[in-house]
């Protein structure tokens, strides 16, 4: 079933997994202020999140500069490679550039979690896949 937009987001183009991706970002802010002070929660809340919030607005991005079709869901191919990337920006130029940055293989880990969530959400999309109900991304 396919969720109805409004006027004001389907006449400019803004798809719910934009609006999806501020409120992730917001809860996440909010969760992670509740997180105890060590763990690997505390640690890798933000990498595992990465995939699922960050890169529904990039491919809206592509899409609106033509690079992709629009309102297509994201495909194991785009998931890998933005994986990827982002993965070597994040832990193989960062550390380079940024004095706070560090190399941690733990947070390969996470980011492909984060992406194995996200390429699950969209699989399951119409489908009862999930006992509980679907994961909305």
């Amino acid at each position: 079933m396919k969720l109805p937009q409004s006027q004001l987001l389907h006449r400019h183009d803004i798809s719910l997994a934009w609006i999806f991706a501020l409120t992730c970002y917001a809860g996440h802010l909010g969760f992670q202020a509740m997180l105890p002070s060590s763990g690997w929660l505390r640690s890798y809340w933000s990498d595992f999140w990465m995939m699922p919030c960050a890169l529904p607005p990039v491919l809206w991005l592509h899409s609106r500069l033509g690079i992709r079709p629009r309102r297509m869901r994201p495909t194991p191919s785009e998931i890998i490679g933005h994986l990827v990337l982002w993965s070597f920006l994040a832990e193989g130029v960062a550390p380079l550039i940024l004095d706070r940055s560090t190399r941690d293989p733990w947070d390969l880990l996470a980011y492909t979690l984060g992406a194995v969530l996200l390429w699950l959400n969209h699989q399951c999309k119409g489908k009862d896949c999930f006992p509980y109900g679907r994961l909305r991304v």
